[in-house]
């Protein structure tokens, strides 16, 4: 009897094969679907193109499992197409611009209760510089590789604005006051957790010293998350303090002679 050899497959035929075995996957490999972080070999959905697959997925283990807000959002449904993936990363970054905006906000309260013209000084300087990240975020002409840079200093710029009234801060009030009026200790520890979390982000440590390993738990992704929310919980600390250090001063006249 005659054995019937297989005609190679074609590229097209491959990518449609491989297309389709992607549709009965759960998680599909590095290689299989090219994402950004290379270390990390498995655990990647494919693009499932159903918004019902995507919230399904919260309900098994893949690399986006343990990674707030809107950026949970993004890494739900980010495995539903390319559009909708794109339009997931925009509202990721504008939870990082609403999570730096409510951070800074309260505490420029706290810390320059006494100065009402200070104050609204910080909140204009903190709104201007969110309402530039969210547009260089979300505006199509902006999110172009000719823009990164651009788009990089302007968040930098927006996390580094927190230092510059936390100096004026000290200058004008000193360490000791601006402890119990700021929580200037848990400020600075929720930005030590940030800056952390964001350089093992970019050096994506500990993935790149064993690629594969730390594929659904342990990556730098995750850990940054982590530790953007216990930079969170350090920031809630310090503003339960103050507001309990301002609330107990109102009898006593906390402005008189400022």
């Amino acid at each position: 009897m005659a054995v019937r050899k297989r005609a190679p497959q074609t590229v097209a035929q491959k990518v449609r094969s491989a297309e389709k075995k992607a549709e009965r996957a759960f998680t599909v490999m590095w290689d299989e679907l090219r994402m950004d972080n290379h270390y990390i070999l498995s655990g990647y959905r494919p693009e499932f193109l159903s918004f019902k697959k995507c919230f399904i997925s919260l309900g098994y283990l893949h690399n986006e499992t343990a990674c707030l807000g809107m950026s949970a959002t993004y890494h739900t449904i980010s495995c539903h197409s390319h559009a909708i993936a794109k339009l997931g990363n925009k509202l990721d970054y504008l939870g990082i611009v609403i999570l730096i905006m409510g951070s800074f906000i309260p505490s420029v309260y706290y810390g320059f209760y006494c100065d009402p013209t200070l104050m609204r000084v910080y909140w204009s300087m903190i709104t201007l510089l969110g309402l530039g990240c969210a547009t260089v975020s979300t505006v199509p002409s902006f999110r172009t590789s000719a823009w990164r840079p651009f788009r990089a200093a302007m968040f930098v710029a927006m996390g580094g604005s927190s230092v510059v009234p936390v100096l004026h801060g000290l200058r004008l009030y000193g360490w000791a006051d601006l402890e119990v009026r700021m929580g200037l200790s848990w400020m600075l520890a929720e930005g030590a957790l940030y800056v952390t979390g964001a350089g093992l982000y970019a050096a994506r440590v500990p993935e790149k010293w064993a690629p594969g390993r730390f594929d659904i738990w342990g990556s730098s992704h995750q850990i940054f998350h982590f530790l953007v929310v216990a930079a969170a919980a350090c920031h809630l600390v310090g503003l339960v303090k103050s507001a309990n250090y301002l609330e107990g001063k109102m009898v006593e006249g906390l402005c008189v002679g400022m």
